[in-house]
């Protein structure tokens, strides 16, 4: 009773504290729409936890976008990938607000950036600003939503940090709000064995079974060796009840005492590398699962996590019978719970048997196979692993891609190449468990191909000998576009991508616009570049290995 009591004191004064902290920044909305949410603040990302909130656009691109309170912009970037085109605003409050993947800036913005890029000759360019250099009021319209950069369909990535750090805050702390009444569902139930030094996967799942709306049990767990627990779980909000968004908190209780809990408020940027462990690698990798872990991940650094309690991991001595709950909120507060028991048993210890070369995470490794060499640095892996290392003539399998690399390691594979443009179109690949190659950038020296990985897995020397293409969209030889407002081509590279690319009209340089996802490069006439009467138009690419493709047509244009 003296728990709940202390529980419930403790909650009260964080409401009165988080209540003040809201109020006193007075944001507005970064948009006019409901904030109907397709990603949370925290969710897992391949490369980084989720720093902001994804809001939904109707599936739309072009709706106004406005500064949540005034301030200056410090920072703008366009490229064809990450954030797209993004806008970064320091505020006198001392936050900064970050808006993603926007189809183009406001007219003032947009003139200024635009300039700068035909200056650079580049669609992708990125600009600084001293604060006061770009000033902006509250409510501002300052760009307009999209799906530019690594977006995967129209919407708004909205972040806000703590300006100094550059930490990312949930912005949902700053009193906005949004309808959500559906409670988090927990799809299942996960035990990790911490006692495999190696760590490489292979949990075990429990099935579970729902009881009603808010509680879910699962059978039993009997353990022999120091276990962890994970869950599957995602929230649905109740007016986009098709995205699994994040949840907000987890905690769980040991006989009704915390034993491990966390929130997501904040998140320390420089710690988003250690999501590969707390998250589980291989079902990730395997299933395409995302199991979260509902204790501490030994070697981590994790600041969200509750450090006031115990690290959720069970000890196999502890053969008393306890009772577990596991309670999970999204932010409006609907909870879900999972209820199991769980008691250890060290008659069934289970001794690992290694298989492999061993590494340790303290120790640098150099590997040599054959034609093949490999350095792993200091700190590759998070923990020490066994690796299964084959090669052969110039396909070399470091393992499968289950254990999670904490920093990239090189792989040179040695081979005589005389002929000078076939050893420039060669290039080391992985190759995915369906067999596809994915090119990855090669260096060559002294007959050494050289890549850095942040996987393990099967990798080939390989060889693009093929152009790129290039293809016109909504023009042809001689036609009058007077009634166009773009130009658009199609360019595409199917094994070792697109590196480069230039336009020129009547031999000056043109900028285009690429949309990587779709194989697009586009140019707005309004631009100025197109004349009257006759328009020459050139286009270059090039691969990832330097193979070359141009492109010319002729044009009509009046106004």
């Amino acid at each position: 009773m003296r728990f709940f009591k202390k529980l419930f004191l403790s909650f009260w004064l964080f409401s009165i504290l988080f209540t003040l902290n809201s109020q006193e920044y007075n944001l507005n909305s970064p948009i006019d729409l409901p904030l109907n949410l397709s990603g949370t603040f925290g969710e897992f990302r391949s490369s980084h936890f989720h720093y902001g909130l994804d809001v939904t656009t109707n599936k739309k691109s072009g709706y106004n976008v406005y500064s949540i309170d005034s301030g200056s912009i410090v920072r703008i970037n366009v490229s064809t990938s990450g954030y797209g085109k993004v806008l970064y605003i320091n505020h006198p409050n001392g936050l900064t607000s970050i808006y993603a993947h926007l189809k183009e800036f406001s007219p003032k913005i947009q003139k200024y950036i635009k300039t700068q890029q035909y200056l650079n000759k580049s669609y992708s360019v990125q600009k600084f600003f001293n604060n006061g250099e770009m000033k902006v009021n509250k409510g501002d319209i300052i760009g307009y939503t999209g799906n530019t950069g690594g977006s995967s369909g129209p919407h708004l990535h909205f972040e806000i940090r703590d300006t100094k750090s550059q930490n990312p805050i949930n912005p949902l702390s700053f009193n906005y709000k949004y309808d959500d009444s559906n409670r988090p569902i927990i799809k299942s139930l996960y035990v990790f064995d911490e006692d495999d030094i190696f760590k490489k996967g292979n949990p075990k799942k429990y099935e579970i079974k729902k009881i009603n709306d808010s509680l879910y049990i699962a059978d039993k767990i009997i353990y022999s060796n120091k276990i962890g627990i994970g869950i599957e779980v995602y929230d649905r909000q109740s007016k986009n009840n098709y995205n699994r968004n994040g949840v907000y908190e987890v905690k769980m209780f040991l006989d009704s005492v915390l034993n491990f809990s966390y929130k997501m408020d904040k998140i320390n940027i420089d710690e988003s590398v250690f999501r590969k462990i707390f998250y589980d690698y291989s079902l990730l990798k395997t299933k395409k699962k995302r199991i979260q872990k509902v204790y501490y991940p030994p070697n981590s650094k994790l600041n969200f996590l509750n450090h006031n309690v115990n690290t959720g991991i069970f000890e196999s001595s502890d053969k008393d019978e306890k009772d577990v709950l596991l309670e999970v909120s999204d932010w409006n507060n609907n909870k879900s719970y999972l209820n199991f028991k769980i008691e250890g048993n060290t008659s069934n210890l289970l001794e690992k048997s290694i298989d492999g070369i061993e590494i340790e995470t303290s120790q640098k490794y150099m590997i040599k196979k054959n034609n093949v060499e490999i350095v792993f640095n200091k700190n590759s892996f998070f923990n020490n692993v066994a690796l299964n290392i084959k090669s052969q003539n110039d396909t070399l399998k470091i393992d499968e891609d289950l254990y999670p690399l904490r920093r990239s390691y090189n792989i040179k594979i040695f081979k005589q190449v005389e002929d000078s443009i076939i050893k420039r179109q060669s290039f080391i690949g992985l190759i995915n468990k369906n067999g596809k190659l994915s090119y990855l950038k090669t260096s060559n020296k002294d007959n050494f191909f050289s890549v850095n990985s942040s996987n393990l897995g099967s990798f080939t020397l390989s060889r693009d000998s093929i152009n790129p293409e290039i293809k016109a969209l909504n023009f042809s030889l001689n036609k009058d576009i007077s009634n166009q407002k773009t130009i658009r081509l199609r360019i595409y590279d199917k094994t070792s991508g697109i590196k480069s690319y230039n336009v020129f009209i009547n031999n000056k340089w043109a900028l285009f616009e690429h949309e990587p996802k779709s194989n697009l490069i586009f140019h707005n006439i309004d631009d100025g570049i197109i004349e009257n009467g006759e328009n020459n138009i050139t286009i270059k690419v090039i691969d990832g290995v330097g193979n070359k493709t141009e492109f010319k047509s002729k044009v009509y244009w009046s106004n």
